[in-house]
């Protein structure tokens, strides 16, 4: 078998060499395309302007550019002050054209606003960059609060001097205060109420306390202080007023009762309607006994506001009563018979003397009202009104007067019917008198030893009166 050579193809090797080129050239485009920049085709695409402003939130820092030697110097000058500080560490400064960018870390807030607040008082500095942070590490808190103590207590004793004198001080005012107010020789100098001396006192004790209380501040240096607690003085005394007003309005009316002086210990007085021996007065109260001997407490601006009756401050004091008379006496006759009978009574005043007065005529009888003086320092009055009722009732009687009551008669028309009368015998004059000198019109004690003794008991206690006793009641009168 004879083999027979062949020969490649004109066409495959021309195909070969054209793909080869066209691979060529494709590259040599792109490479072209790479190297050639694109247009923006949006304003997303913008590229972002480089700037070192830094209060524009999209700036890109460029490249931090060599800082002038104003900028250099501003930078030590402020390391310097800076490292010098207490409760600062870290501390990192980078200037550039003004603006400065503080990084450090500080113990505390007060310490960081120090720390900003001294850059930016520089002179040259327009902004400040804060990144100073706090130091949060358990050795720096406890070191500050050390430390923190240590000034504490050195303020302490740095102070003790200063505070000992100013409680001394306090201490002597407060002493003085006080013996103002327990004394009464320099009311008494300028008044001789009780209880207007009484409140003087007071007026000075507060005053002085006053006084010590801003001395004592003023050795401190606390005098702002003061201003504010007198501040605070005068509206706390404002709401007090208002919230007590019924206590200062007692208070008040005390003062001008005393001042006034209506009554003292021992009157028997009638103040509206309430009627009782005055035992004591206070700053807030009247206190009454009543013939009872029950106590009556008045408020003193209800004592202000009343009628008020006062049976004692004039030792003679007058009593009247009235008597029925019928239509057919002689009235004259009556007169003469009830005054005698009064005057022989003890007890009843002979200058003025006692006399009659004839009131109104009604349907049975005469109507006369019999009247009397009594010395009420030598006899008790209720009882020399009682007893002259009584003694003229006697001598009415004695001499067959007659004192009819509202009656209706009725007659009954009968023969023969014996009538009894049972007459008694009138009683002679002289009976009269034996009766009248045993009338007993002494003073009643009783009361005025109860008084006495509740009187007592309140000085013991420490509560205050404010009356003073102004007379003495005369002994009984020997008769």
């Amino acid at each position: 078998m004879r083999l027979h050579a062949t020969t490649p193809l004109p066409c495959s090797s021309g195909l070969v060499l054209a793909l080869a080129v066209v691979l060529l050239l494709t590259l040599c485009i792109g490479a072209t395309a790479a190297q050639t920049p694109s247009e923006p085709q949006s304003p997303d695409d913008t590229p972002a302007q480089v700037t070192d402003d830094p209060a524009d939130p999209n700036a890109v820092p460029s490249a931090p550019a060599e800082p002038s030697a104003e900028d250099e110097a501003l930078r030590a000058r402020l390391e310097r002050i800076l490292a010098g500080m207490d409760g600062v560490d870290t501390v990192a400064v980078r200037v550039q054209d003004g603006v400065v960018w503080l990084s450090a870390e500080a113990e505390d807030a007060a310490t960081r606003e120090t720390a900003l607040e001294v850059a930016r008082k520089l002179d040259g500095v327009v902004h400040v960059v804060d990144e100073v942070t706090l130091n949060t590490a358990a050795a720096t808190r406890i070191s500050f609060l050390w430390r923190t103590l240590n000034e504490l207590w050195s303020n302490t004793l740095a102070v003790i001097p200063a505070l000992v004198i100013a409680l001394v001080v306090l201490l002597l005012f407060v002493l003085l205060a006080v013996g103002l107010a327990r004394s009464r020789g320099v009311g008494r100098r300028f008044t001789r109420n009780p209880l207007l001396a009484s409140s003087l006192h007071r007026i000075l004790g507060l005053a002085v306390f006053a006084l010590g209380l801003l001395a004592a501040l003023e050795v401190l240096g606390l005098t702002a202080v003061a201003g504010a607690v007198l501040g605070a003085a005068g509206l706390f005394g404002l709401t007090v007023g208002f919230a007590f007003r019924d206590i200062m309005e007692n208070y008040l009316a005390g003062i001008l009762l005393s001042l006034r002086s209506p009554f003292t210990v021992d009157d028997f007085v009638d103040v509206g309607g309430h009627a009782g021996s005055v035992v004591r007065m206070n700053s807030r109260e009247l206190v009454l006994m009543t013939l009872d001997g029950n106590h009556l407490r008045l408020p003193n601006a209800f004592v202000f506001e009343s009628v008020i009756i006062n049976f004692t401050r004039n030792p003679l004091r007058g009593f009247s009563f009235t008597v029925g008379i019928g239509g057919d006496e002689d009235l004259s006759e009556v007169q003469r018979i009830g005054c005698r009978a009064l005057a022989l009574l003890p007890g009843v005043m002979g200058n003025p003397g006692p006399f009659m007065r004839v009131e109104s005529l009604s349907d049975f009888a005469v109507i006369v009202r019999f009247h009397g003086w009594v010395d009420q320092r030598a006899h008790e009055f209720l009882k020399v009104q009682s007893e002259a009722i009584r003694i003229v009732k006697e001598a009415l009687d004695a001499a067959g007067v007659a004192m009819p009551a509202p009656r209706q008669d009725i007659h009954l028309l009968r023969e023969d019917v014996a009538t009894e009368e049972k007459h008694e015998m009138p009683k002679r004059p002289e009976d009269i008198a034996a009766s009248a000198r045993r009338a007993d019109v002494s003073r009643e004690t009783f009361l005025d030893e109860q008084i006495q003794e509740d009187r007592a008991e309140a000085a013991r206690e420490g509560e205050s009166n404010v009356l003073d006793k102004r007379h003495e009641k005369a002994k009984p009168a020997t008769e």
